[in-house]
C-alpha cells in the first residue's frame, strides 16, 4: 500500500524512485496554506475542493488522481502531522477500487487476477456463472 514520505532538505536525501511528490507548486499542491488556515482547516478545504471536484467534473477528478494511485507520495509535512498528501492516498486508493470494479480484468492494478484464465481454464467458472 502506498504511504507518504516527508520530503528532506538534508544532505544525500533522495526522493525515492517512483513516488510523487505533492508540495506547492505541483498540480496535487493544497492551495490553503497555513497560516491563513490552521492545519485541519486547510486539509478538510482541500479534501472538499476534491470532492467537489468528483461531483462536478468526474472526468477531470479521475486524470487528477489516476496518476496517484499505488504512488508513495512525498510533501513537507512531518510524518505525525496531518496533510494533505493524506487525502491524496485516501482518495487515489478509492478511486483505484472503483476502477478495479468497474473495468475488472482490465485494469491492471490488479495483480491477483494475473494467472485467472488459466485457473477457469482448469477449475471453470464458478458454479451458476458463464465464463
Amino acid at each position: 500500500m502506498a504511504h507518504r514520505i516527508q520530503r528532506r532538505r538534508s544532505r544525500g536525501w533522495r526522493k525515492p524512485e517512483g513516488a510523487v511528490i505533492v508540495t506547492r507548486p505541483t498540480r496535487w499542491g493544497n492551495p490553503f496554506e497555513l497560516g491563513t488556515f490552521d492545519r485541519v482547516t486547510a486539509i478538510a478545504l482541500y479534501k472538499a475542493r476534491l470532492l467537489q471536484m468528483h461531483a462536478e467534473t468526474p472526468a477531470a477528478y479521475r486524470a487528477h488522481l489516476e496518476p496517484l494511485i499505488g504512488k508513495d507520495l512525498v510533501c513537507w509535512c512531518g510524518l505525525n502531522d496531518a496533510c494533505h498528501a493524506d487525502v491524496l492516498l485516501e482518495l487515489a486508493d478509492e478511486l483505484d477500487r472503483q476502477l478495479a470494479m468497474e473495468l475488472g480484468a482490465h485494469w491492471p492494478r490488479m495483480p491477483a487476477l494475473e494467472g485467472a484464465d488459466i485457473f477457469l481454464e482448469k477449475h471453470g467458472p464458478p458454479s451458476g456463472q458463464e465464463r
